[in-house]
């Protein structure tokens, strides 16, 4: 029982995991800073970053994303 419940709680740990990187892709895509679901960033937190460098944040970002789910599926391996 716990065996299942534990495989079950890795697969729904992926799909949430999955979510984020798909907003991170779309935020690099579009240049944005933030999260889906939260708060407009104010332009004032723009100014911190270069050129280019919002959308890499998030493309780092939604690579770490894709790492942790290596990670997660790594571990249900049997």
């Amino acid at each position: 029982m716990t065996y299942w419940t534990s495989r079950w709680a890795g697969y729904a740990a992926i799909g949430w995991t999955l979510l984020y990187v798909a907003s991170k892709v779309h935020f690099a895509v579009e240049g944005r800073i933030g999260v889906t679901g939260g708060p407009r960033v104010a332009a004032a937190a723009y100014r911190d970053y270069g050129p280019g460098e919002v959308a890499q944040a998030q493309w780092a970002n939604a690579g770490s994303g894709l790492l942790i789910v290596l990670l997660i599926l790594l571990s249900l391996w049997p």
